[in-house]
């Protein structure tokens, strides 16, 4: 059930993986085009332009299927380090 509340997330470049999986762990992508499926490790992501995508990829693959993701998706908010907070 949705009560409108809202989860709010800060330092999400420091997020903690255990073990190696910060090197190993790979989030995969479909560009829409024959063969274009893309890679990337956790570590790339965390040390690019939008380390929040972590988060919410792990948020969105543990939630219910729609039509009840967007909705609570919709209530959460990622933001990668204290600057993008203030």
């Amino acid at each position: 059930m949705d009560d409108g509340d809202n989860i709010v997330v800060i330092n999400a470049e420091k997020v903690a993986f255990t073990g190696r999986k910060r090197d190993q762990k790979v989030y995969f992508h479909h560009t829409g085009y024959p063969g274009g499926i893309k890679e990337r490790s956790a570590k790339f992501i965390l040390d690019g332009r939008f380390p929040e995508r972590v988060i919410e990829k792990a948020v969105e693959r543990r939630s219910r299927r729609p039509p009840a993701r967007p909705r609570q998706m919709g209530n959460l908010r990622v933001y990668g380090g204290l600057a993008a907070s203030a």
